[in-house]
């Protein structure tokens, strides 16, 4: 094997090492897979902060050669042997089983099996890696870049149908153009030396100076300050240092502020995108709310899988007050849901936290003290007749990420907010008001801010959007506007109108129902069935600027089956038929 010795791959190790950022590999070649022990010396090497353990996701575990001999590398001119890559350290993941490994860390993540590889997927595995991580994506095959359109992925058999047999790349020549867009992405080939992308040129990347964020110094050094500050004040100290970030540390102080007031008409609504911490911060909150003395907390999810972190925050904010279990508190489990039902607390007296399910919490109206709602635009339709009741209510949500998008839910929710803010009090016989703040996280909590992967991917599979509420043009007369059908190798090309009109139709989409996948958008770009309708405001193309989308029509283009298809399927149904038939009558025989 050719010297390995690439200065490039050292070069965008320490830049991400330093500044918090991720970085993109793209490894082509049938041995590409050997090379990774020697990135992983490489990237340990470099990487100042502690060892993460790796992820390795893939398919089909016969593919999998790995044993803890192919993670020894020695070489002639490098005497060495990686003692830091352990085969324990690794954690095997199949793509289907992905949801398993959101909320934990990684520092290298390697994706094998390119051809299994969905948006989703993607995106959840992505967002599990810290900041000076790399992300190593294998593709194994023997076509080259420019034949990649050709590529059949496992995702394709959900788009064919007896009509449309035809799929279109557009969605790998997409992704390949987007990667180029990322600062900290470089395309190796099995001699790890860079290779020409798709336009026939090398690759752009330049070295870049390491200069300080300003704002991202400042807000660590608010931090640290702030933490300082508050260290002599109990609880709030303990509880405010398991805090990572000054925007965590800020919404914290304001859901404990209004816990330490005590005014059971207050309502605060914590938003922000995906891997801001907001789990977290709940659970510290619902800690602090226990050593202020509540009584009855309840907390409520769409599934009680997504309260996760929330618990596992919970305790590490018992353990800063130093509870102990089955002394200060006890756990008891649903063995219906598989999860934790609530926790009982007994150290100065009586207390509970409760899990109950969304259509549950009218029934417990009258003895909340404080209602925690995670995820709150799922359920939005669930909740309306409980924002009257004499309790706190805080409530999280997610404006954007792989989840889906709940922009336009939390607009009905915030004017719902505020149209109840004056509610009648039947007992006092009059109006009382209801307190309404509004908390935003923005510094994400695993990467330092501007991570040039979280803006590739954001861009790329349309997870961050925002919809304008105003249109340039003014309300058109309806006989002014056109309705266009979209021409999908234009909105897919890479172009840049083509990726300002995608955004746009996206955020339509998004803004008309919450759960917008990425999955979602490589159906829209390589679904022969599947078309996009846009209707537009008037617009003269002289001018180059994009009408006013004012509203967007996904259909799917349904029957055209051949007829031998479908008598095919009749003859296998009645086969089936005649079976059950036949195997009742045996049953039935064999009873007499």
């Amino acid at each position: 094997m050719k010297n390995r010795n690439n200065p490039k791959i050292n070069e965008i190790f320490i830049t991400t090492s330093l500044k918090g950022f991720r970085s993109v590999l793209l490894l082509v070649g049938e041995n590409s897979k050997k090379n990774i022990p020697y990135l992983h010396y490489l990237w340990s090497k470099n990487n100042s902060k502690k060892k993460s353990p790796m992820l390795w996701c893939f398919n089909n575990k016969k593919d999998l050669i790995i044993d803890k001999e192919n993670f020894n590398y020695s070489s002639r001119n490098e005497r060495f042997r990686e003692k830091n890559l352990k085969f324990s350290n690794i954690r095997f993941c199949y793509y289907k089983d992905t949801d398993k490994i959101l909320g934990n860390t990684f520092g290298m993540c390697v994706m094998q099996d390119f051809e299994e590889i969905s948006p989703n997927v993607m995106a959840k595995v992505i967002e599990t890696v810290e900041g000076g991580g790399t992300i190593i994506l294998l593709l194994e095959t023997k076509n080259s870049l420019k034949n990649l359109h050709r590529l059949s992925l496992t995702i394709y058999k959900k788009f064919q149908n007896a009509t449309y047999r035809t799929i279109a790349g557009r969605f790998i020549d997409s992704f390949i153009f987007s990667l180029k867009e990322c600062t900290t992405f470089l395309i190796l080939d099995d001699n790890l030396e860079e290779i020409k992308d798709l336009t026939g040129r090398e690759s752009t990347h330049k070295a870049r100076t390491i200069e300080p964020d300003d704002n991202q110094k400042k807000n660590k050094f608010l931090h640290y300050d702030l933490i300082n500050n508050l260290n002599n004040i109990e609880p709030l100290g303990s509880l405010l240092s398991k805090t990572k970030t000054f925007d965590q540390a800020r919404a914290f102080l304001t859901f404990t502020e209004a816990i330490a007031d005590k005014n059971k008409w207050s309502t605060i609504l914590l938003n922000s995108p995906r891997g801001r911490g907001k789990s977290s911060i709940m659970g510290l909150t619902a800690a602090s709310a226990i050593a202020y003395g509540y009584g009855s907390i309840f907390v409520t999810a769409p599934c009680p899988e997504n309260l996760n972190s929330f618990f596992a925050f919970l305790f590490i904010g018992f353990r800063a007050l130093n509870y102990i279990e089955n002394k200060d508190f006890e756990i008891i489990q649903n063995y219906q849901y598989k999860c934790i039902d609530r926790i009982n607390i007994f150290s100065t007296h009586k207390q509970v936290i409760r899990f109950v399910l969304p259509k549950e919490i009218i029934k417990y109206k009258n003895i909340i003290d404080l209602l925690i709602i995670d995820e709150a635009a799922i359920i939005f339709n669930q909740m309306i007749e409980i924002f009257s009741g004499p309790f706190l209510i805080f409530i999280s949500s997610t404006t954007s990420g792989y989840e889906g998008t709940g922009k336009n839910l939390n607009l009905k929710l915030m004017n719902q907010l505020k149209i109840s803010s004056f509610i009648p009090f039947e007992n006092l016989g009059k109006l009382k008001n209801r307190v309404l703040r509004e908390v935003y996280l923005k510094e994400p909590i695993r990467y330092s801010i501007n991570d040039p992967v979280e803006k590739w991917l954001n861009n790329f599979l349309c997870l961050d959007l925002r919809l304008n509420p105003l249109l340039a043009g003014g309300c058109p007369s309806p006989d002014l506007c056109k309705l266009f059908l979209v021409d999908r190798n234009a909105l897919f090309s890479g172009h840049k109108l083509g990726k300002m009109l995608l955004q746009k139709i996206m955020s339509l989409f998004s803004a008309s129902h919450y759960k917008n996948s990425p999955d979602d958008l490589q159906m829209l770009c390589d679904s022969p069935s599947h078309r996009i309708l846009i209707l537009v405001s008037p617009f003269n193309l002289k001018l180059n600027i994009l009408p006013d989308i004012l509203s967007g029509i996904h259909l799917c283009y349904e029957g055209q089956i051949n007829r031998n298809f479908v008598k095919k399927k009749f003859m296998d149904r009645k086969k089936v038929f005649r079976r059950s038939c036949t195997l009742d009558n045996f049953k039935k025989f064999s009873r007499h």
